[in-house]
């Protein structure tokens, strides 16, 4: 699932977020604030794979609710419950840097 396949840049990212987080001053417009900046914007950018795959999903979803059942509904809404948490961790780990960071 593109979704799973996803979290390994995003768990690189958020290493290398947590590193420059912990090294900022937070004393906003200095170079190690600025840096760390710059590494959540980059963590934030590869949550892009689990946006759209909860937006496949959800367009999927919509398709069989409009017709007639379908036993692939389970499968998706498994499958959304999957990449749902995947996406509430995410969100989390960015918030939590951003708390840390001083934004």
């Amino acid at each position: 699932m593109r979704a799973e396949a996803g979290q390994g840049a995003f768990d690189a990212a958020l290493g290398l977020a947590d590193r420059a987080v912990a090294a900022s001053d937070r004393r906003r417009g200095s170079e190690s604030w600025i840096a760390a900046q710059m590494a959540i914007s980059r963590l934030e950018r590869t949550r892009e794979p689990v946006q759209t795959a909860l937006a496949d999903l959800d367009a999927m979803m919509r398709s069989l609710l409009l017709g007639p059942p379908s036993a692939d509904r389970a499968a998706v809404e498994a499958a959304m419950a999957r990449v749902g948490a995947i996406d509430t961790a995410q969100l989390a780990a960015v918030q939590r840097l951003i708390r840390a960071a001083g934004q």
